[in-house]
C-alpha cells in the first residue's frame, strides 16, 4: 500500500523537481562526510569555511554537468540501461572534474579537511 502510494509520488515527479532534489543532496552530502570523518567531534568550526567551499564546488560542478549532459531533459518513468550508461558517464565526468578542480585550489591553510 504505501509502495504504491511512494511509486505514484515518484512517477508524478518532474525534471525540475530531480534538479532540486539532487542540489539538496550534494549540499547535505559535504557536511555527512566530515561528520562521518570527524567520528562525532561537533567542534566543526575549524572546517566551516573549507565545508563551504567544497560545498560550493561540489554544487556548481555536479550540477552543471549533470544539466549539460542532459539528466534533467529525460523521462525517468521509462529509463534503461542507455540512460544507466549515461548517469555513470555524467558522475565520472563529474568526479574527475571536482579531482582537478580539488588539486588546483588545495592550500592547508585554507582547507584543513583536504590536507594531507
Amino acid at each position: 500500500m504505501i509502495i504504491k502510494k511512494i511509486s505514484k509520488v515518484l512517477v508524478g515527479l518532474r525534471t525540475r523537481h530531480f534538479l532540486v532534489i539532487d542540489a539538496i543532496c550534494l549540499v547535505i552530502a559535504p557536511l555527512l562526510a566530515l561528520a562521518i570523518r570527524l567520528d562525532g567531534i561537533l567542534n566543526l568550526a575549524p572546517y566551516l569555511q573549507s565545508l563551504a567551499v567544497v560545498t560550493v564546488l561540489f554544487l556548481a560542478v555536479k550540477l552543471t554537468v549533470f544539466y549539460a549532459g542532459g539528466l534533467y531533459k529525460r523521462y525517468w518513468q521509462y529509463a534503461g540501461l542507455e540512460e544507466m550508461a549515461q548517469i555513470t558517464m555524467l558522475i565520472g565526468i563529474s568526479l574527475v572534474q571536482l579531482g582537478v578542480n580539488t588539486q588546483t585550489i588545495k592550500q592547508p591553510r585554507l582547507y584543513p579537511c583536504m590536507s594531507t
